[in-house]
């Protein structure tokens, strides 16, 4: 996910152990700002309940939530941000 956020000219900035607000924040040229949880495999409604609140409490943040699938690649769980989420990765 970083590298394709990279790649299409997104400064990208790591939480290492997830141990802040989001996995990864990346803002582009325009000064737009993405929050993204990242989790592998699979995850459970409480992730996805706080993507919830995060993006109610940061309106102007694109919150979303990633899940790579090993066979699959990334499903898109939650999006609060239209504009910056894909529609495939």
């Amino acid at each position: 996910m970083r590298d394709k956020l990279k790649s299409e000219g997104w400064y990208v900035m790591r939480s290492a152990g997830s141990r802040g607000i989001a996995d990864l924040v990346a803002i582009n040229d325009q000064c737009r700002i993405r929050l993204l949880q990242i989790k592998r495999n699979s995850y459970t409604k409480s992730d996805v309940e706080k993507s919830r609140v995060l993006a109610a409490a940061h309106p102007n943040f694109s919150v979303e939530f990633w899940v790579w699938k090993p066979y699959d690649g990334w499903e898109k769980i939650f999006c609060s941000g239209k504009e910056d989420c894909w529609e495939w990765v």
